[in-house]
């Protein structure tokens, strides 16, 4: 009789350590491909329109300033911005109420107040290290992803040109 319960006891074991471990991979499955949504999420919703953004309107020539003067649509590019702040990284995040508010004091530069002149020359370098931070951090979402990389060299020929206008 022992060794029928012996073996009765081994059989329930292994069945509830397959059931754990078949319940731990498959944990470990939905955690991974939660993480891929999310990663294609921020590089889709955010960083392409941003890029797309940006060569629509010559960021590799112009900077900021002379972006949302010449758009006459200082918001939108904001808005993108902000409307999108839970897909972008820590460091990127932590810029971005400086730059709100010279961007609030670039709007009354172009109204003629020109004591805001150097606010909007440091909002011009603020912005351009933002593109640096988010071209960074699409190429690693997009390798990751292993997406093609071609709209980022794109985006990347495009600014090496860049000219500071400022």
């Amino acid at each position: 009789m022992p060794t029928t319960i012996l073996l009765q006891l081994v059989t329930t074991g292994v069945s509830l350590i397959g059931i754990a471990l078949s319940f731990w991979f498959g944990r470990l499955s939905a955690t991974a491909d939660m993480k891929k949504r999310l990663k294609e999420q921020r590089y889709f919703k955010f960083y392409m329109p941003f890029f797309t953004y940006l060569i629509r309107h010559n960021y590799g020539s112009s900077n900021y300033y002379q972006i949302i003067s010449s758009s006459g649509k200082s918001s939108e590019l904001l808005t993108m911005l902000f409307d999108n702040i839970g897909y972008l990284d820590k460091k990127t995040c932590s810029k971005l109420s400086h730059f709100y508010q010279l961007h609030l004091k670039a709007l009354s530069f172009g109204s003629g107040d020109f004591r805001y002149e150097a606010d909007v020359l440091e909002l011009n370098d603020l912005f351009d290290e933002l593109v640096n931070l988010s071209t960074i951090e699409s190429s690693k979402l997009a390798e990751s992803l292993k997406l093609d990389q071609t709209p980022l060299e794109l985006f990347s020929t495009n600014s090496t040109t860049k000219s500071h206008c400022k």
